[in-house]
């Protein structure tokens, strides 16, 4: 008798991503992971609002002007 291979068998560990902690309660209609052109313009974004802290912006300025949380801005900057 062969056991069942079958995916739903397994074991997931929902570990999220870096836009989401956790991919069962998501926001997002659809996967970000998904959307190769959205990754690459947070990233993009990214790069952008830490240069601009290190040309001397306030976290709270770029928070406004990106129109982004204080939290966002500086989960930003610590990666």
């Amino acid at each position: 008798m062969k056991t069942d291979d079958k995916p739903e068998n397994t074991n997931y560990r929902d570990e999220g991503c870096e836009f989401y902690y956790s991919c069962l309660d998501c926001p997002y209609a659809r996967c970000l992971l998904d959307e190769p052109l959205i990754i690459r313009l947070h990233k993009e974004r990214d790069l952008e609002i830490k240069r601009r802290v290190r040309e001397g912006e306030k976290p709270a300025e770029l928070s406004q002007s990106y129109r982004l949380s204080s939290r966002t801005i500086y989960r930003i900057l610590s990666e």
